[in-house]
């Protein structure tokens, strides 16, 4: 694998006694110390880590590959700036390019319903992790509440969550929203694809740029959009959203947005 927010493996070899795995290093330690040492992260802050997750599971969801243990923990800052942050630890990782997958696997508070109920599933568990990691980083504590394993399980499976007060009082709607897209019942999650469009994620991304046109009325901008949304791409940036409004003197504009390809 080879993305930005998935850590390098470079090599493995062994010997008669060990296997050694050479990997990158990454030494700002994990998202969960972070979430401890802070107690919760700004919403903008928050949200410009959890589109850099995104990103390395829009990877992932590309090439049919379920981490399946997707929590703090296994999500290790570069360093001790603690602005990038790299998924690790692809132990439980299966790929479901033969079909869905159906087995038990995961840390209590971030499984989703469908792995605990013993269903099928594909890496749309990932994107229920992720918006168990998002509450968690909005507000220091889990959605799920239980004094065991079991009553944990339950409120999961029933989908019974709350954003009290005053932990949530000052979190945008749409940050609240995002959540509510993921922590549903699978069929009706966002694929990570999708997630990368939510306004919550999208409104406040970085590395985000719009190309403004004027052109003739009489001008295909159907085909215009798919031309130039092949050009950009040679330039890392994949095409987002269209706008197009009526200009002066028989012109019309059209505005693209782009943002960074993975």
């Amino acid at each position: 694998m080879d993305h930005k927010n998935i850590v390098k493996m470079y090599d493995i070899f062994e010997d008669h006694e060990h296997y050694y795995v050479v990997m990158e290093l990454v030494s700002g330690g994990e998202l969960f110390d972070q979430i401890v040492e802070k107690g919760f992260f700004p919403e903008e802050e928050a949200c410009q880590l959890i589109k850099q997750i995104l990103s390395a599971l829009t990877y992932l969801e590309q090439h049919k590959i379920c981490h399946r243990d997707l929590k703090p923990e296994n999500l290790i800052f570069t360093d001790e700036t603690h602005t990038t942050l790299k998924l690790i630890d692809f132990g439980e990782a299966k790929s479901y390019a033969d079909g869905l997958i159906r087995e038990y696997v995961g840390t209590t508070d971030y499984m989703a319903p469908e792995i605990i109920k013993g269903g099928e599933y594909d890496n749309r568990v990932d994107l229920w992790s992720l918006g168990v990691i998002a509450f968690v980083m909005l507000c220091g504590f889990p959605p799920w509440e239980g004094e065991n394993e079991s009553e944990v399980f339950v409120n999961i499976m029933t989908l019974r969550y709350e954003f009290p007060s005053p932990e949530w009082d000052a979190v945008s709607e749409d940050a609240k929203d995002f959540i509510r897209q993921l922590l549903v019942e699978m069929d009706d999650r966002l694929t990570a694809k999708e997630a990368r469009l939510h306004p919550w994620v999208h409104t406040k991304s970085e590395g985000n740029c719009k190309m403004t046109l004027e052109v003739d009325e009489s001008v295909d901008c159907t085909e215009l959009i798919q031309i130039l949304k092949k050009q950009v791409e040679t330039l890392g940036l994949q095409g987002g959203d269209v706008e197009i409004t009526k200009g002066k003197n028989n012109k019309k504009i059209l505005e693209v947005s782009f943002e960074e390809l993975t």
